[in-house]
């Protein structure tokens, strides 16, 4: 049984300087967005949660919702551990 999540990261051995000197600010200002998701994404579980409790369906708009914020998350983790220098998108879209 596979999991249906794959990270893919690319090593390059380029790196620019500019962007590191960036990239503190940058990854302060992406996590603070992160955190602010993160505590809405908290009660989109519950209410997912409870909809599932009720129903037996997932909610097509909270699960696109929870998954964008992963997406996002893990694209912020990658840049600020200097994985890559791409600037993670603000919206979570594949």
């Amino acid at each position: 049984m596979t999991f249906p999540a794959k990270v893919d990261i690319k090593y390059t051995q380029k790196a620019s300087r500019l962007e590191l000197l960036v990239r503190f600010v940058l990854g302060f200002v992406y996590l603070i967005i992160a955190n602010i998701w993160g505590i809405v994404v908290g009660f989109a579980l519950i209410a997912q949660w409870i909809i599932i409790l009720i129903t037996g369906k997932r909610n097509k708009e909270l699960f696109e919702f929870t998954a964008g914020f992963w997406r996002y998350l893990f694209r912020v983790y990658s840049y600020v551990w200097m994985l890559t220098d791409e600037r993670p998108p603000i919206s979570g879209k594949a």
